[in-house]
């Protein structure tokens, strides 16, 4: 462990690993090698750091190395800190935390579907509603939505909250199969074209508990969200917008009477983006003023807005043929925005960080060495660390002033274990698509032991989303992909692994994220083809007979496509979590295609149960009994239809799992990427099947 000074540069190492894992094992009886320990703050005095491990705080004394249970400091997490009241849907999105109140002074919880304000140290609750039902939820959340519903108000006089009515929607069953008596529960899943949740927001006073509505208006078949307070507490900001998310409109309700009043609308002819497409935040209240900030894609491509408190536009803070891809953070006091962007055409994706004044004025890029970076920025703002990365550049870590000055290169990743180990390597590759003017751009990572003169298998790891980038620039050899451990799998066994982003993603401008609009995913799979059989004219130990494809989620669903479309092509396909027939997902699905009664002949194209018969290779299919966003049900209608048309495939249900296989622990993650990674061994290398245990190892 090390502490650095920003100030100075100076960083001192705190600890040295053999000293902590030897204290761990003194204390706990366990090999430190075993133990997973995070760094959980140091002491006022900066004599101890603090560590939690496995749900439990210890002190790590910096004098004279001793490791202690630190119980004043699960008190202090205790009092202080949101504790988990459940999965929030969909899993994908984490847990739902309490929401903490700004004075530090309380927290809002949930207990049998109702608000309780909870106040530490001595835990009693006091009830802030009394209404709540299982169908008629509060603090319930959903994918429109993705993190909390409860927003206190900037003096925690008040309480924003959302009660969400879901009597009428389709409820999904989740199976418990593990527990004693085997039960079922019933979540939340509007499928595509059906009824969906009504949305009531509300206002609490958290003293007294008096309620006022706030007026929405007729909300129905729309998204309704909360989005913030007005800096001075008079009014809360919240956005509705209609299934197809056409058309996105911001309001103002007044914290008094709860009367609302419309500040601006954005619409698409093809869909606005939203939290909902792509789990980002588009709105942003300012802390200073009673403005906001808001990211739009009016123009075709994602810029900076600031607006007065009355939707009024004070000034457009960033403008040109590139996207805003993030915003990193707001520094009021000082005036600075800062964001991550790419400004070269030809490397979208190498993403530097800028910043702009509030007032508008000229860009300063901050970052520009090699690499995409990532960033950290200080509580303060006065510092930022960068990560930078790229498919062949290890991690580098640099300490800079928030005016971009470089202060010290705290860590260089090294790859020299890897190299030894026989790690063969990953490159950037860029072919047109389909229509000739499209650049694609992907990442091949090369098998271990790579030798250029012999031929190799190939997996495609694909997304294919208008919702996600998978072509993580700004990661070593894809590890930043959310499948890192597949693709880690695959290369060690002698497979090489790809990934592109088609036309059709983000990342790019709305033009080019909006091109399978209404059709996807027709034409997707064709575009992966080309951008293979380009990447395998110059790279020729790419043997295109054996070429398989792995996906999550939507990804599954694209491996079950590219099955059904290219059956010549992919010889053999993994899809984990994943839909297979898009009018029996959930509403997800509504803003890329329309409501299936508008768009009926794209969702008939769009499932795979009813194109099995021109499947010709294995399918692994990999579900979950509770998965609450891709449901299991898909899974096994797919396989159904698989036996009616008498085709290969292997069913792997993982009963303890959510919709992400690293939900559960590291032994099921391990488990099932053994498992995967057998499964392509089987198929593409012609191996016997080996033991879970033995794939591991």
């Amino acid at each position: 462990m090390f502490l650095a000074d920003p100030r100075t540069g100076r960083v001192r190492q705190l600890t040295r690993d053999a000293q902590v894992r030897g204290a761990l094992t003194t204390v706990t009886g366990r090999s430190g090698n075993e133990i997973s320990a995070q760094i959980d703050g140091l002491s006022k005095d900066g004599k101890v750091v603090y560590l939690r491990i496995e749900g439990s705080y210890f002190a790590f004394d910096l004098g004279d190395h001793s490791l202690r249970s630190a119980t004043e400091r699960a008190v202090e997490v205790r009092n202080s800190r949101p504790r988990l009241v459940g999965n929030q849907f969909p899993t994908t999105f984490g847990d739902l935390r309490e929401a903490p109140s700004p004075d530090g002074k309380s927290f809002v919880t949930i207990k049998d579907d109702n608000l309780f304000l909870r106040s530490p140290p001595s835990d009693t609750l006091r009830p802030l509603t009394s209404d709540g039902l299982p169908n008629v939820s509060w603090q319930a959340t959903e994918e429109s939505a993705q993190t909390s519903t409860i927003f206190w108000s900037p003096d925690s006089s008040q309480i924003a909250a959302v009660q969400l009515d879901t009597r009428n929607v389709w409820h999904e069953p989740l199976m418990h199969w593990l527990e004693a008596h085997p039960r079922s529960e019933q979540t939340v899943f509007p499928r595509a074209g059906e009824p969906m949740q009504r949305f009531r927001l509300v206002l609490i006073e958290a003293g007294s508990g008096a309620k006022a509505s706030i007026d929405t208006g007729d909300t129905t078949d729309h998204y309704v969200n909360l989005l913030g307070w007005r800096a001075d507490g008079k009014a809360v900001f919240y956005q509705a917008f209609d299934r197809e998310q056409k058309q996105v409109t911001f309001f103002s309700a007044d914290s008094a009477s709860g009367a609302s009043k419309p500040l601006l609308s954005e619409r698409s002819d093809t869909y606005v983006n939203t939290r909902m497409t792509l789990g980002m935040d588009f709105f942003h209240p300012l802390r200073n003023s009673n403005g906001f900030l808001l990211l739009s894609d009016r123009d075709g491509w994602r810029h900076l807005y600031r607006y007065d408190s009355d939707g009024r536009l004070v000034v457009r803070l960033t403008q040109g043929v590139w996207p805003v891809e993030e915003l990193v953070g707001i520094d009021e006091e000082s005036g600075w925005i800062y964001f991550r962007a790419s400004l070269d055409a030809q490397r979208p994706y190498d993403l530097q960080l800028f910043r702009v004044s509030l007032n508008g004025g000229k860009l300063r890029q901050l970052t520009s060495r090699g690499g995409a970076h990532t960033i950290a920025m200080s509580p303060s703002s006065q510092f930022f660390l960068a990560t930078r990365a790229g498919p062949s550049l290890p991690p580098v870590v640099e300490l800079h002033a928030c005016d971009g000055r470089l202060i010290k290169i705290l860590g260089r990743a090294g790859i020299e274990p890897l190299l030894r180990a026989g790690f063969g390597g990953a490159e950037e590759f860029s072919a047109l698509a389909a229509d000739g003017t499209s650049v694609m751009h992907g990442m091949i990572v090369r098998p271990y032991n790579f030798d250029a003169a012999k031929r190799y298998p190939l997996v495609e790891l694909i997304y294919g989303g208008m919702q996600s980038i998978n072509v993580s620039h700004d990661s070593f050899a894809a590890t930043g992909m959310g499948s890192a451990p597949i693709v880690a799998a695959l290369t060690r066994a002698g497979i090489g692994v790809a990934v592109v982003d088609a036309p059709g993603t983000p990342g790019r401008g709305k033009q080019f994220q909006d091109a399978t609009y209404g059709t996807w995913p027709d034409g997707v799979i064709a575009n992966h083809v080309h951008w293979l059989e380009a990447a395998a004219k110059a790279h020729p130990w790419m043997d295109l007979s054996r070429v398989g494809i792995y996906g999550h989620s939507w990804g599954g669903y694209l491996a079950e496509t590219a099955m059904a479309d290219a059956p010549a092509f992919y010889k053999v396909a993994v899809a984990h979590a994943a839909p297979a027939d898009l009018v029996d997902h959930s509403t997800y699905i509504e803003p890329f295609l329309g409501l299936p009664n508008h768009n009926p002949l794209a969702y008939e194209k769009g499932s795979v149960l009813h194109r099995v018969g021109s499947i010709e290779g294995p399918i692994l299919i990999m579900q979950a009994p509770l998965d609450a966003n891709a449901a299991f049900s898909p899974g096994m209608k797919l396989a159904d239809a698989l036996i009616n048309a008498k085709k290969d495939f292997n069913l792997f249900v993982a009963p303890s799992n959510s919709h992400r296989m690293t939900c559960c622990g590291k032994e099921q993650a391990l488990y099932q990427t053994a498992f995967v990674q057998r499964y392509f061994r089987e198929h593409l290398l012609g191996l016997a099947p080996t033991t879970p245990d033995q794939t591991q190892r």
